[in-house]
């Protein structure tokens, strides 16, 4: 933004003026640049406009500092987090991938010509599983082969305990946001090969056409042009790429699901919950997250926590509280409201019939 306007500026004619430098003296800023040095730029990755009111209510419950911090919008999804303590900002940096209202928010360090530099905000630290390996193979080295594909490698874990499914290889690396996601590769000992997929852990929002990070199909303007040349190519990309997603149904065929999400429901019914995915029928059946997912998320928010467990106590009008529980959610039932009709109905025969009563009485 700053380039173009010195641009534009060049092609006016400027007055005496206009044209005149003011000089400013290094103890004019001080208290500004002091108060940058313990601040984060963060940017949200993706097409979806953020509200900031949404946006500091929701990170200010998640961080939970402890001293205060301010957020100031600096441009479209883009925002300045100010804090008190030079602890609180350590800490914030670096915790975990922090995302919102399904997507993710990329925060670096302040320094003079931050924004300049678009690099640091497309790439964001995931979790990927390698799966399909065979189980001799299961090795660092062959993690950090693997996750060299990626580029900047992290972290390798290689889990002792295995699942239905076998056992797999965990990577950290960076992903960029600019480029589709990485779904599979080939790896070769000797004479044998096998095909190895890539399962991502707290995969927000993606496009199942072009798979890039940041915006659904609707949105891909990939899939706009593609549809003009009558040129699309679906199925490339999909849920099966989010770890947790993918399991077996009892004849052994692989199915997928969509991850289900938990939000207060917005019509005044006593405090009953809503669980995306899940059918009216079994809405009285205990529900329960994957121990490996690590967001959870609640409204337009996500909240990362330690534990798969967390809890959130909300007052409603007439104080009465709801408990939302993401571990384990206990659902209300639907019965209430038909017992209530019923009463209602018996009600109504009675008043009926006793002024049938009334009328056929002399």
């Amino acid at each position: 933004m700053e380039k173009d306007l010195e641009d534009r500026l060049k092609s006016f004619s400027l007055s005496k003026e206009e044209n005149t430098e003011i000089l400013l003296e290094p103890t004019d800023v001080i208290k500004n640049i002091l108060e940058c040095e313990k601040s984060l730029i963060g940017k949200i990755f993706g097409i979806k406009k953020v509200s900031i009111l949404g946006f500091k209510s929701t990170m200010m419950n998640i961080w939970q500092t402890k001293e205060s911090f301010s957020i100031r919008e600096i441009g479209c999804n883009l925002f300045q987090v100010v804090f008190v303590s030079q602890e609180d900002k350590i800490r914030v940096l670096n915790g975990k991938t922090w995302c919102f209202d399904s997507q993710y928010l990329i925060l670096c360090e302040w320094a003079e010509n931050v924004l300049e530099n678009t690099e640091i905000f497309n790439t964001v630290e995931l979790w990927i599983q390698l799966w399909n390996i065979p189980f001799h193979w299961l090795s660092i080295e062959t993690g950090r082969k693997i996750g060299a594909k990626f580029g900047k490698l992290i972290d390798i874990v290689i889990p002792e305990s295995g699942s239905s499914k076998g056992r797999h290889i965990k990577i950290m690396a960076q992903v960029n946001l600019e480029k589709p996601i990485l779904r599979c590769t080939n790896i070769k000992l000797e004479e044998e090969a096998c095909w190895v997929d890539f399962l991502y852990e707290n995969l927000q929002t993606f496009c199942f056409y072009c798979g890039k990070i940041g915006h659904s199909e609707r949105g891909c303007q990939s899939r706009k042009e593609d549809l003009a040349l009558d040129k699309l190519r679906d199925g490339q990309f999909g849920e099966w790429l989010r770890a947790g997603d993918l399991g077996l149904n009892k004849t052994g065929a692989k199915v997928t699901r969509k991850p289900f999400s938990v939000e207060p429901q917005t019509q005044k019914d006593e405090g009953a919950l809503v669980v995306n995915n899940i059918p009216p029928e079994e809405n009285q059946k205990n529900v329960s997250l994957d121990a490996n997912n690590e967001t959870v998320s609640v409204g337009d928010g996500n909240l990362n926590e330690n534990s798969h467990a967390c809890a959130e106590l909300q007052k409603e009008e007439g104080g009465k509280e709801r408990k939302i529980l993401t571990s384990q959610m206990i659902l209300k039932p639907q019965c209430d409201k038909e017992n209530e009709m019923e009463k209602s109905m018996r009600l109504t025969f009675v008043v009926i019939e006793a002024l049938l009563c009334s009328i056929r009485s002399p």
